[in-house]
């Protein structure tokens, strides 16, 4: 496995990962974005399936969860409150979530120009499946027609970006009736099985996704097991790492 960049781009890693429990996934997001704070190592690209969770970003509020609690321990769906920016969400089998962790400040981007590379990654992955998509003004997220079908919520410290999207291939389209997704009462959310009628195989989308991704954020990327990404730390040369001051 090599990281030497091409031309074309800085070197970045790409973890595939199992489904996993949210706070599972949470705990791993923190630990590479320690790595890369305190020694500027490539940027690390996770895609992954969650199990059923809905989040709730920092200014969310829980007036947007539509269904009392025991409700939610029902239907085996947990509740998380997390640092991200965004309203509340949810995540589930069959949505493919991806979290980009690289340094802003080295790209040379700012938050809204992340977004809009974020925007460009999802839109060209779907038209790889002949399923026009785009933006609307002023809502971040990817939307065809008027209908959602992957949203944005980041994080960022010390330049060093964490959370990222959500795309959704062919989850449980009734979990989203509990919320009021994004905080918009207006939001109708959508996926491929929706919009094709038939969803392409998750792990083809998961493939094409993260080549967009990795065209649209100029990485040079190469697959990394979790064990490897363990000793890739290890052998980095390490900078004084400050927790960021509240």
């Amino acid at each position: 496995m090599s990281s030497k960049p091409s031309p074309s781009g800085r070197p970045g890693y790409l973890i595939n990962l199992p489904r996993l429990g949210y706070r599972t996934a949470w705990d791993l997001q923190k630990r590479i974005h320690q790595g890369v704070v305190a020694r500027d190592t490539a940027a690390f690209i996770l895609i992954l399936e969650h199990d059923p969770v809905i989040t709730l970003g920092r200014h969310a509020g829980w007036d947007n969860v539509l269904v009392p609690p025991d409700r939610l321990m029902e239907l085996g769906i947990v509740c998380e409150r997390v640092e991200r920016g965004g309203d509340v969400t949810y995540h589930g089998p069959g949505q493919l979530v991806s979290y980009p962790i690289l340094n802003l400040g080295l790209m040379g981007w700012g938050v809204k120009e992340f977004v809009r590379r974020l925007e460009e990654a999802i839109i060209n992955a779907l038209a790889d499946f002949d399923l026009p998509a785009g933006r609307r003004t002023g809502y971040p997220g990817v939307f065809v027609g008027p209908r959602k079908i992957a949203s944005l919520g980041l994080a960022i410290r010390h330049r060093v970006s964490f959370h990222g999207l959500a795309l959704n291939c062919d989850p449980d389209m009734s979990h989203f009736q509990l919320i009021r997704a994004c905080g918009l009462a207006d939001t109708q959310m959508t996926s491929l099985t929706k919009e094709l009628r038939q969803c392409p195989p998750v792990e083809k989308v998961r493939s094409r996704l993260a080549a967009r991704l990795g065209q649209s954020l100029n990485l040079d990327l190469n697959e990394m097991s979790l064990s490897a990404f363990e000793g890739y730390l290890d052998q980095s040369p390490v900078k004084p790492y400050h927790s960021e001051k509240k």
